[in-house]
């Protein structure tokens, strides 16, 4: 159980990762095309980080939750 546990966070802490990663770039990337907006200047924002790691944590934690459950269903 504590091995499938690590998994369940290292799994967690990846997507969380990954989710707050893209949705940085992608806020930067729409912000540039819709908006006119300088695109350095959007990665270095700091309510486009704040926004973007606040993002991924959020969606880590369900993320962790739910293949928790998977795995006490498994088991």
């Amino acid at each position: 159980m504590p091995m499938a546990w690590g998994h369940v966070l290292k799994s967690a802490l990846g997507q969380a990762i990954y989710f707050a990663v893209f949705t940085y770039l992608l806020k930067a990337l729409l912000n540039w095309f819709f908006d006119g907006d300088n695109f350095v200047q959007q990665l270095v924002s700091l309510g486009n980080i704040k926004g973007s790691v606040l993002g991924g944590i959020f969606f880590g934690v369900i993320m962790g939750i739910t293949n928790w459950g998977r795995l006490k269903k498994q088991l």
